[in-house]
């Protein structure tokens, strides 16, 4: 019956004392993090759970101080890009290279739709890193326009554009793999 709450009345209750109301705004975005972590190139599912379980924790300190003027769904991915920044860095420091990870590799025991998964994973590493961060927050994220403008500190007219020249440039990558 909870689950039906929107995520004011949970923060709300959560900020209130009642703390186990927080597995639900868990439950409701696990999924896009995960996915927003491998988007990002982290190639290890454990690596990309510590990495959830980081930003729960960020997020759980810090849902006292969240305040509704823009999209609670848009906070949440300011506190995981700054998660994976942060995990990039210190790879980069370790391994004293700035290459880009690259996206795991699915053996070919998986179904057609992983495989396809994986194809979309490799043409999504093959934009830009702007292209690529306003295609996973436009289209797993959910986001608006304006909102994506407001995260980067872009103009509007800046966020349609990198957005529509990613779908040209997917559309070209996919087409090339009969998608």
């Amino acid at each position: 019956m909870d689950r039906g709450l929107d995520d004011m009345e949970i923060i709300n209750r959560v900020v209130a004392g009642e703390k186990e109301k927080f597995s639900i705004l868990i439950d409701r975005y696990a999924p896009l993090f995960f996915l927003y972590f491998r988007q990002r190139g982290v190639e290890s599912t454990d690596t990309i759970h510590d990495l959830m379980q980081e930003t729960f924790l960020k997020v759980f300190t810090s849902l006292p101080k969240f305040r509704p003027f823009g999209s609670f769904k848009a906070w949440l991915l300011t506190i995981c890009r700054g998660t994976v920044s942060n995990y990039h860095s210190s790879r980069q420091k370790e391994s004293g290279n700035r290459s880009n990870p690259l996206i795991e590799q699915y053996s070919a025991g998986f179904e057609k739709d992983v495989i396809q998964t994986a194809i979309v994973n490799k043409a999504l590493s093959e934009l830009s890193d702007i292209q690529r961060e306003t295609v996973v927050m436009k289209y797993f994220w959910q986001l608006g326009c304006s909102e994506i403008a407001d995260l980067l500190n872009l103009p509007l007219g800046t966020v349609k554009s990198h957005l529509f020249h990613a779908r040209k440039r997917l559309w070209e990558l996919l087409k090339e793999k009969d998608l």
